[in-house]
């Protein structure tokens, strides 16, 4: 039986070799993209000039398919909610940090959907977080102080490196008893980035951050598993081991570490800011205050995405959002469940583990609501969504 080809090989060549040039450039422009948000806080403008660069980006490549377009569906609602912002420029900031991770969206998932190498789109992504890594390991060995990087909050700082962590442990777990020597050595490289990146987790004394880390490998297990993926027993020891060696490792430090943080967990808790934030919400239940105005009118974040949307955007808003990401999550498990290639599968198991550690979570902090996490999301959940149904011949 003869498979399918990704790319047209008679009439079609000179599109062919077009989408391929310009698949191949996805990732760097994604690495780009995602930087001017990391340095947003830091570099002044640099929101505005990832907003023209991915737009720009978004005219050069020309995403395929109208399912590319899948994150902008809410942008005309936002759009039309400016007018009646409480406070215009951080509604229109928030817009247009919500178009550019659309545009990293639409590009991940067209190089998932064209190109023959999926996990390519994801390998500036974990470097990006992996030099995070290094730089918040510094932080501690030079200043004593909790790592943050370049964004400046050890709690998002563990939030980034823990959605980084699915794709490096699966890359690690994939390519042990591979036949070549080099895959084998890849492999181990892999395994050295997912400690780097934990360690870096647990450096950062993020409650969330660990239990986020923790909850992963030990979903990234059961997906792999409930998605059928193919792999031998060298590989499922691999994935396994790797996994384990890093829960021991968590265990083992959060009881030195973190023992007195999670003992006043519950003391911790931003009760005060969610009922404020509720009060909030019941003056203006319908239309909202304006995307990304509850930091300007009450001075600080709900500390929970779905509370924060529900101020801003009213409960019409907030349904909205949550049926997006319903949305989200089941093409996405349905790129792990209905694809017939393992590779592929193994990256939607690691998009869908990484998507999932948002919403949880969301629930204790307004990660959204940061241009690089929200970027991050979306540039995770393209990369799985564009992945095709069918295995395709190389």
């Amino acid at each position: 039986m003869t498979s399918t080809a990704v790319f047209p090989r008679s009439s079609g060549d000179a599109i062919g070799r077009a989408r391929r040039h310009n698949t191949a450039a996805i990732p760097l422009v994604l690495a780009v993209l995602f930087c001017t948000t990391l340095l947003s806080g830091i570099v002044p403008h640099a929101r505005i000039t990832g907003l023209i660069l991915s737009l720009i980006a978004l005219l050069a490549i020309r995403p395929v398919g109208r399912a590319a377009f899948i994150w902008f569906a809410p942008l005309p609602l936002a759009i039309a909610q400016l007018p009646l912002s409480e406070a215009p420029r951080a509604s229109a900031a928030f817009v247009g940090d919500f178009a550019t991770a659309g545009s990293a969206f639409a590009l991940a998932h067209t190089h998932s959907s064209l190109s023959s190498r999926a996990w390519r789109v994801m390998a500036p992504f974990v470097a990006l977080a992996l030099l995070q890594a290094g730089m918040g390991l510094m932080q501690v060995s030079q200043t004593e102080r909790l790592p943050s990087g370049s964004v400046g909050n050890h709690s998002q700082f563990a939030a980034l490196l823990a959605m980084a962590l699915p794709f490096s442990v699966a890359q690690g777990g994939r390519g042990v008893g591979s036949a070549t020597p080099g895959q084998r050595i890849a492999s181990i490289g892999w395994v050295g980035v997912s400690l780097l990146l934990f360690f870096a987790i647990l450096a950062s004394r993020s409650r969330m951050g660990l239990v986020s880390a923790l909850l992963g490998l030990a979903l990234l297990l059961l997906l792999v598993r409930a998605g059928r993926v193919y792999m031998t027993k060298r590989r499922w020891v691999a994935l396994g081991l790797c996994s384990i060696l890093l829960i021991a490792v968590g265990a083992l430090a959060s009881h030195r570490l973190l023992a007195a943080r999670f003992a006043s967990t519950l003391q911790d808790l931003p009760v005060e800011a969610w009922v404020e934030t509720a009060e909030k919400a019941s003056e203006r239940p319908l239309l909202g205050i304006g995307l990304g105005a509850h930091r300007t009118q009450l001075g600080r974040h709900a500390e929970n995405d779905y509370l924060e949307f529900l101020v801003e955007t009213g409960v019409p808003g907030l349904l909205l959002f949550l049926v997006s990401l319903a949305t989200l999550g089941v093409i996405l498990w349905r790129r792990l469940r209905h694809g017939t290639d393992r590779r592929r599968r193994l990256l939607a198991a690691a998009a869908l583990t990484s998507f999932c550690l948002v919403l949880v979570h969301s629930l204790i902090e307004s990660n959204l609501h940061y241009p690089y996490l929200m970027f991050a999301t979306a540039w995770i959940t393209g990369a799985g969504a564009g992945l095709p149904k069918q295995e395709s011949a190389y």
